[in-house]
C-alpha cells in the first residue's frame, strides 16, 4: 500500500491533472488493455512530442499545452504516469480474475 501512495504522490506532483484524467479514462474504457502500450510510447517519444507542442503553442495557446509539454519532457513524470497505469492495470486484472 505504501508503494501506491508513493506512485500517487509522484503522479500528483509531476503531471497535470488533465493528463492523469485522460489516461485514467482511456484505461477504464474500451482501450484499457492497450493503455500501457500507449503510455510506454509516450515515454519513448515524449520529448519529441513535447517539442512539437512547444512549436505549435503560439497557434493554439501556450497555456493549453505548457503543462502537458513539460510533463512529456520530464522522465520522472512519465515514469510516475507509467507506474500508475501499470498499478491500475494490475488491480483491474485482479478484479476481473486475470
Amino acid at each position: 500500500m505504501a508503494a501506491n501512495n508513493q506512485v500517487r504522490e509522484g503522479i500528483d506532483a509531476a503531471c497535470p491533472s488533465s493528463l492523469v484524467l485522460w489516461v485514467d479514462d482511456l484505461q477504464s474504457g474500451p482501450l484499457g488493455d492497450i493503455t500501457i502500450l500507449l503510455v510506454r510510447g509516450l515515454q519513448l517519444w515524449g520529448f519529441l512530442i513535447g517539442q512539437i507542442l512547444w512549436m505549435v503553442a503560439p497557434l493554439i495557446g501556450e497555456e493549453r499545452v505548457s503543462a502537458i509539454a513539460r510533463t512529456l519532457e520530464d522522465d520522472e513524470a512519465m515514469d510516475a504516469l507509467y507506474a500508475r497505469v501499470v498499478d491500475r492495470g494490475a488491480v483491474k486484472g485482479m478484479v476481473q480474475g486475470r
